[in-house]
């Protein structure tokens, strides 16, 4: 996975370019110089809700007015996505840092991490490509605040990761592989089901979607159970994990299909979530299920007008093959019961 950008406090003698969010000039004050100042004080109110670009010196600032009062979930995401727009512009700078100082710094600083985040895996030239922004400053009181949103940006990142990969390199074994290191990095338990095991609990939407592919489905188990948990039943996420739906017998237009390889969205969104929650060491009882395969219309593949038993002895007629999402969680929805 690509590196998340490193945050370093922000002290007086720091030396690079700054970005500042205020809601009055005066604000500004001990960050620009006069020249700045009255460039502010002349475009500001044209660049409400926008980054306004100030040179100082050798290095550039850039200052964000906030318009007019939104409740917080607007106010976050709108500091999120001018986050995600400033480290386009550093980064189409050349930039390797800048200083985030002012007001909603840590989710401009969110927006930033996510908005820098690339796939590069099979770019012979990635080194070419990668961002050159690598470094974020930001106050120690902000540096607190974003310690937990920067652990949860690394699970989103994570989860980015695993959705990009094609099932060349991501079956159902290799994302339970990833699953598994995941485990050992961040903390929390981890158990594979094989086929076998699959069959001993009789999970038939699984084994279902499964019998069209040459690679073997998995059932993954994940726990994050620390000692000061809050909760008496464990808070259980379930996350579909079909690493490529072709449709089965119920075949996609081809045109359909040239993303599918992101149709174990849910299963990335569930094991970055947890591996977020082992990192941080929330005290929270967390489990996380995915039952994983990929759909396909080769050998014995399920047929519509088959009719298929759940692992609670539910009968299921199958009429569209590519139904296959609520086939296999059901019975993971049944293993969380």
């Amino acid at each position: 996975m690509n590196d998340i950008m490193k945050i370093t406090t922000y002290t007086p003698d720091y030396n690079g370019s700054t970005a500042i969010v205020y809601a009055e000039t005066k604000e500004l004050s001990q960050h620009l110089n006069q020249t700045q100042l009255d460039r502010v004080r002349g475009l500001g109110e044209k660049f409400e809700e926008k980054w306004l670009e100030v040179q100082a010196g050798t290095d550039t600032a850039w200052v964000y007015k906030i318009g007019k009062s939104v409740d917080a979930d607007a106010r976050a995401e709108k500091m999120r996505q001018a986050g995600n727009t400033l480290v386009l512009k550093a980064n189409a700078a050349y930039l390797d840092r800048i200083a985030i100082l002012g007001a909603h710094v840590p989710h401009v600083a969110e927006g930033a991490i996510l908005g820098n985040y690339q796939f590069l895996r099979y770019f012979s030239d990635s080194h070419k490509r990668k961002n050159s922004m690598a470094q974020l400053f930001v106050s120690k009181e902000d540096e607190q605040t974003l310690a937990p949103i920067a652990t949860a940006t690394m699970g989103a990142l994570f989860a980015r990761e695993l959705v990009n990969t094609p099932v060349i390199d991501l079956t159902a074994t290799d994302l339970a592989n990833q699953a598994k290191e995941a485990s050992k990095r961040h903390g929390f338990s981890i158990e594979v089901l094989e086929k076998k095991q699959i069959e001993s609990l009789k999970m038939g939407g699984l084994l279902a979607v499964n019998y069209g592919s040459p690679e073997p489905p998995v059932f993954i188990i994940m726990e994050h159970k620390p000692k000061n948990a809050t909760n008496e039943k464990p808070l259980v996420l379930v996350g579909k994990g079909v690493v490529y739906d072709t449709g089965g017998l119920s075949l996609k237009p081809s045109n359909y299909m040239d993303d599918m390889k992101s149709d174990m969205g849910g299963a990335a969104a569930v094991i970055g979530a947890i591996s977020a929650a082992a990192e941080a060491n929330l005290p929270v009882h967390i489990i996380g299920l995915v039952p994983a395969t990929d759909n396909r219309p080769g050998g014995n593949a399920v047929t519509p007008g088959d009719v298929i038993t759940i692992s609670d002895g539910t009968s299921v007629e199958v009429m569209n093959t590519d139904a296959e999402g609520r086939l296999i969680l059901s019975d993971a929805l049944v293993y969380a019961k």
